[in-house]
């Protein structure tokens, strides 16, 4: 009997290691102690499979994979150059959304790191892999890492050529453990709790929490600059622009803290609304003692991010006739009585690969600093700041950034980005030219297996297409023109840029059909997937009806007015612009 290289991958998983030589590597499932407390690692909110959500586990998915040879091979036989996909497909084109504040991107930003980080592949002491020669060349045969997935560039990329640019680092993702401890097809590791839980702001791991913390009071340690309490310093990175001069970078939750300000400012306020309800239950409460202070207020904090995430920001991603559909509505009295054991609460991958990076599209070239009156007084063009968080040290720009982002609107959630992320990603002040994120989302789905966007809109209700034509139901004509020009056929086309390439019905939002389900699918597992959801009743840690009814008076723009440096007066609908409430 012969079996396909898909069918060979799916067959394996009935094949067990337990019994095997490889049986000490699977993963012991933890033992789950009574608390009202989420643990930091996400572990032992499910008592039925206390490995689900835990950090440093693997992905779910909705479709097998496609991987070449239906174990890990990345899906690249026959496949299109994925630079040039996005050049055809996605070019810089400047077109704002009128209907909402670039926050909407920002929050949505932060939210994606406190739920999912697959990390790539690094050398055993912990620096990267170069798959590239400095100049921009391929590294030879006997220097090539076997986990190099380079991003080729063609001979007549207008961008690259100037600087004989043939080779963009690009390094394949770390593969997880099997929870199930069989073998079977390669499954993307997760560095992060699944839950969304504030595991941004105190961290995925014991250790993290542990650097994290004063031990003083329930609250976490900041660095006081200026009479202004910032995050506290990370003395081991020097990944941060200016680190030769003495400039550090931030530490959080999470190690992408520093890589836009717009972020590094989401998490600085995050980190002083900890510390401010530490200090407030402290008041009220002076016999409790720090543990108990740091668990209560964390506790609270992830209720309010929560209740946030649900009542303000999926609104105006999702729409309400989504929202409904898929019941993700808080509740305006009592509890949430849904939650059920049997649901999945991982991560998928086809949500953290593509559908969640519909923010991407939405980003500007620019942050705006704006004054207390409205006014624009300052930008940091983006592609000059990535991975420099140092304006924060003066006194105006973290409100300024606040505000502006408040004001300013994003670019249109579609298959248009700014050159700012396809030229010139991650650039550093000695260079010339970055990367091209839209390009490596790409790579990255082929690098996970991703099957074609055509098996996806089968799945989420559109017809299977035929041929190109039969895909004008959400893609426009001169979209399908191009992708015919550009893949074999319709099963072929990758999944993120024909996602954003969907047509959005006004009424559900801001996406296309196929990641708008994407989207809200995964919302709906993780909350009615996950023990400690804050509107659940009945659990170990929910909260009292009168405790609830406070968290639901809770708001974005109380939160920023709470740990603002300065601001007095903001919209309380933070992801609407003014104009439009």
């Amino acid at each position: 009997m012969r079996l396909s290289n898909e069918a060979a991958g799916i067959a394996t998983q009935k094949l067990s290691v337990k019994d095997t030589a490889l049986g000490p590597t699977c993963i012991q499932d933890p033992v789950c102690r009574p608390s009202k407390y989420r643990t930091i690692d996400g572990s032992c909110n499910n008592l039925q499979s206390p490995l689900m959500g835990r950090s440093n586990t693997q992905l779910g998915r909705y479709l097998a994979p496609k991987y070449d040879d239906g174990i890990w091979e990345a899906r690249d036989i026959g496949m299109p150059n994925s630079r040039h996909v996005r050049t055809i497909l996605a070019a810089d084109h400047d077109n704002f959304q009128k209907e909402t504040t670039l926050m909407l991107m920002q929050f949505g930003q932060f939210i994606d790191h406190d739920i999912t980080h697959v990390p790539v592949f690094q050398f055993p002491n912990g620096s990267g892999i170069s798959c590239c020669t400095l100049d921009g060349k391929h590294q030879s045969k006997d220097f090539r890492h076997p986990h190099c997935f380079t991003l080729d560039i063609l001979p007549d990329d207008e961008f690259y050529r100037p600087f004989r640019v043939e080779c963009v680092n690009f390094v394949r993702s770390m593969v997880a453990p099997r929870s199930d401890c069989t073998f079977g097809y390669a499954e993307q590791l997760n560095q992060v709790t699944h839950w969304h839980d504030g595991s941004a702001i105190y961290g995925s791991t014991q250790f993290q929490s542990d650097l994290l913390r004063e031990r003083k009071g329930g609250r976490m340690k900041t660095f006081s600059y200026q009479n202004r309490q910032l995050l506290p310093l990370d003395w081991n990175n020097k990944d941060c622009i200016g680190y030769s001069k003495g400039l550090r970078c931030f530490l959080s939750g999470d190690s992408r803290v520093n890589q836009l300000i717009g972020l590094t400012v989401m998490q600085t306020v995050w980190h002083r609304e900890h510390n401010r309800v530490a200090g407030e239950l402290a008041r009220v409460n002076p016999k409790w003692d720090d543990e108990r202070l740091f668990q209560e207020a964390r506790r609270i904090v992830g209720a309010v991010m929560q209740h946030i995430t649900y009542n303000e920001y999926l609104p105006v991603l999702l729409g309400r006739r989504i929202m409904e559909a898929y019941g993700l509505l808080p509740r305006t009295t009592g509890f949430f009585n849904g939650y059920n054991d049997t649901v999945n609460g991982n991560i998928f991958n086809e949500f953290s690969t593509a559908a969640y990076r519909y923010g991407h599209s939405m980003v500007n070239h620019w942050f705006e600093l704006v004054d207390e009156n409205g006014a624009t007084y300052d930008r940091l063009h983006l592609k000059d700041w990535f991975n420099n968080p140092h304006p924060l040290l003066k006194p105006d720009v973290l409100d300024g950034v606040m505000r502006g982002l408040t004001f300013s609107n994003p670019e249109v959630s579609d298959d248009h980005f700014v050159s700012d992320l396809t030229n010139m990603l991650f650039k550093t002040p000695e260079s010339k030219h970055g990367g091209d994120l839209i390009a490596f989302n790409v790579w990255r789905g082929r690098d996970h297996g991703l099957p074609g966007y055509n098996a996806y809109r089968e799945l989420f209700g559109l017809r299977k297409a035929r041929n190109f034509g039969e895909m004008n139901d959400v893609l426009t004509p001169d979209v399908i023109d191009k992708m015919a020009s550009l893949y074999k056929s319709p099963d072929e086309i990758d999944l993120y840029l024909a996602g954003m390439a969907e047509k959005v019905d006004s009424s559900s939002g801001i996406l296309g059909p196929t990641f708008l389900h994407i989207v809200a699918d995964q919302f709906a597992r993780l909350k009615e997937g996950d023990r400690f959801f804050y509107e659940n009743g009945g659990q170990s840690g929910s909260f009292t009806p009168d405790q609830l009814n406070e968290i639901r008076k809770t708001s974005l723009a109380a939160v920023f007015c709470f740990n603002s440096d300065g601001i007095k007066n903001i919209q309380p609908l933070t992801f609407r612009p003014i104009s439009e409430m």
